[in-house]
Protein backbone atom coordinates (compact mmCIF):
# COMPACT_ATOMS: atom_id res chain seq x y z
CA UNK A 1 0.00 0.00 0.00
CA UNK A 2 1.65 3.39 -1.32
CA UNK A 3 0.46 6.22 0.78
CA UNK A 4 0.86 10.11 0.01
CA UNK A 5 3.91 11.60 0.89
CA UNK A 6 3.03 14.64 3.37
CA UNK A 7 5.20 17.03 1.48
CA UNK A 8 6.56 17.31 -2.06
CA UNK A 9 9.50 19.72 -3.12
CA UNK A 10 10.90 19.97 -6.54
CA UNK A 11 14.70 19.80 -5.92
CA UNK A 12 15.51 22.11 -8.92
CA UNK A 13 14.64 25.19 -6.58
CA UNK A 14 17.62 24.82 -4.63
CA UNK A 15 21.31 24.84 -5.36
CA UNK A 16 21.46 21.18 -4.33
CA UNK A 17 19.44 18.37 -3.78
CA UNK A 18 21.27 18.05 -0.60
CA UNK A 19 19.61 21.47 0.03
CA UNK A 20 16.10 20.28 -1.13
CA UNK A 21 16.51 17.43 1.31
CA UNK A 22 17.17 19.06 4.58
CA UNK A 23 14.70 22.03 3.70
CA UNK A 24 11.52 19.64 3.43
CA UNK A 25 12.60 17.50 6.57
CA UNK A 26 12.72 20.56 8.24
CA UNK A 27 9.44 22.26 6.71
CA UNK A 28 7.29 18.82 7.70
CA UNK A 29 9.20 18.66 11.20
CA UNK A 30 8.80 22.50 11.81
CA UNK A 31 12.47 23.23 12.56
CA UNK A 32 14.77 25.94 11.05
CA UNK A 33 17.11 23.99 8.88
CA UNK A 34 20.03 24.98 11.62
CA UNK A 35 18.41 22.73 14.07
CA UNK A 36 18.38 19.80 11.81
CA UNK A 37 21.03 16.94 11.94
CA UNK A 38 23.70 17.17 9.24
CA UNK A 39 22.05 14.87 6.26
CA UNK A 40 25.62 12.58 5.88
CA UNK A 41 24.57 11.43 9.16
CA UNK A 42 21.42 9.63 7.19
CA UNK A 43 22.94 9.03 3.48
CA UNK A 44 26.45 10.11 1.66
CA UNK A 45 25.77 13.35 0.72
CA UNK A 46 28.20 13.32 -1.68
CA UNK A 47 26.93 9.84 -3.59
CA UNK A 48 23.29 11.75 -3.25
CA UNK A 49 23.86 14.64 -5.42
CA UNK A 50 26.44 12.40 -8.09
CA UNK A 51 23.49 10.73 -8.37
CA UNK A 52 21.05 13.51 -9.62
CA UNK A 53 23.69 15.45 -11.46
CA UNK A 54 23.44 12.90 -14.51
CA UNK A 55 20.59 12.44 -16.24
CA UNK A 56 19.48 9.31 -15.05
CA UNK A 57 16.80 6.76 -14.50
CA UNK A 58 17.17 6.82 -10.16
CA UNK A 59 15.41 7.00 -7.33
CA UNK A 60 16.52 6.69 -4.17
CA UNK A 61 14.59 6.09 -0.66
CA UNK A 62 16.35 6.84 3.03
CA UNK A 63 15.46 7.79 6.36
CA UNK A 64 16.48 10.94 7.92
CA UNK A 65 15.81 12.98 10.56
CA UNK A 66 12.89 10.22 12.10
CA UNK A 67 11.00 10.58 8.53
CA UNK A 68 10.92 8.64 5.09
CA UNK A 69 12.40 10.57 2.37
CA UNK A 70 12.76 9.40 -1.32
CA UNK A 71 14.14 11.62 -4.34
CA UNK A 72 13.30 10.34 -8.02
CA UNK A 73 15.02 11.19 -11.40
CA UNK A 74 13.27 14.26 -11.74
CA UNK A 75 15.04 15.82 -8.57
CA UNK A 76 11.50 15.60 -6.84
CA UNK A 77 12.07 15.27 -3.15
CA UNK A 78 9.12 13.51 -1.14
CA UNK A 79 8.60 12.96 2.83
CA UNK A 80 6.43 10.37 2.88
CA UNK A 81 6.15 10.80 6.92
CA UNK A 82 7.56 9.68 9.79
CA UNK A 83 9.48 5.97 10.21
CA UNK A 84 8.10 3.57 12.39
CA UNK A 85 10.16 1.84 14.39
CA UNK A 86 10.21 -1.60 14.85
CA UNK A 87 13.50 -2.07 16.87
CA UNK A 88 13.13 -3.21 20.31
CA UNK A 89 16.17 -3.03 22.65
CA UNK A 90 16.87 -6.18 23.50
CA UNK A 91 20.09 -5.72 25.39
CA UNK A 92 19.54 -3.47 27.82
CA UNK A 93 22.51 -3.85 29.54
CA UNK A 94 25.25 -4.22 26.79
CA UNK A 95 28.00 -5.06 29.29
CA UNK A 96 25.87 -8.44 31.00
CA UNK A 97 26.99 -11.37 29.58
CA UNK A 98 24.21 -13.11 27.77
CA UNK A 99 22.26 -15.47 30.20
CA UNK A 100 23.55 -14.21 33.29
CA UNK A 101 21.43 -12.19 36.12
CA UNK A 102 22.01 -8.85 36.99
CA UNK A 103 23.79 -8.50 40.38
Amino acid sequence: MTREPILEVDGDQYRSITEAVVRAAAAVRNDEITEMQPLYHAIDSDALERLFTAARDVSVAFEYAGLSIRVDSSRTVFVDGEVESSLVDSDPDPGQEPGSEPI
